[in-house]
């Protein structure tokens, strides 16, 4: 969802993942049968075979479509609240630790949103660069949670239809980038408080749309 992961990449083994994850084998496969009904990995048997990703656009923008219309207001506004909060810590942070060629790589980043043609490619580059800035951040607990709520809320900003005008979006993230490189921490967290606060604006009038069709 986050497009760290590209189509055809394999998997680590199931073992491996249990490893990885801490789990049973067995949760490993439910897992992966999971997935598989979502349309986003498929598994192959014999030499060769193995857990494949499959970037399904259509299949991922369906799922999350289902996943809005099944929540309420409150529990919206709730993850909202959540995004806000850690993603204007990542940015404070970010501006006081950040490493001299973070800017760099954060301005890429806001480069490959400006000129993203698909809602699908405007999501994965705006999660790059919420992921980025967190580990910029380092703090190990707030990255985790940034890259949780990217794969929660960050695909139902990015509705086709429903998304948000990517230029905009890429100009508030420059601001942020721009604060983080001049070392203001007071700053990066009210533009980082700014977008968070508008994406999820987005994504509660997209709710009410679905609820009006």
């Amino acid at each position: 969802m986050l497009g760290l992961l590209h189509d055809g990449d394999q998997l680590p083994s199931e073992l491996d993942l249990a490893d990885q994850f801490g789990v049973a084998n067995g949760t490993i496969r439910e897992a992966l049968r999971l997935l598989r009904e979502q349309g986003v990995v498929d598994t192959r048997r014999g030499r060769g075979g193995g857990s494949f990703v499959r970037t399904n656009d259509a299949a991922m923008h369906s799922l999350h479509f289902d996943r809005l219309s099944g929540m309420n207001a409150t529990e919206l506004r709730d993850l909202g609240d959540e995004q806000t909060a850690i993603f204007a810590a990542v940015a404070r942070l970010a501006a006081e630790r950040a490493a001299p060629t973070a800017t760099d790589r954060l301005r890429r980043l806001v480069a490959a949103l400006r000129v993203a043609a698909t809602p699908a490619q405007r999501r994965r580059a705006e999660a790059r660069f919420h992921i980025e800035l967190a580990v910029e951040s380092q703090s190990v607990r707030l990255t985790h949670s940034e890259v949780r709520l990217q794969a929660e809320l960050g695909p139902m900003i990015w509705l086709p239809g429903h998304s948000p005008d990517h230029k905009e979006v890429a100009d508030r993230l420059e601001a942020i980038t721009v604060s983080v490189g001049a070392g203001d921490s007071t700053h990066a967290r009210v533009e980082a408080e700014n977008h968070a606060l508008s994406c999820i604006r987005t994504v509660l009038t997209t709710h009410m749309a679905i609820a009006d069709t």
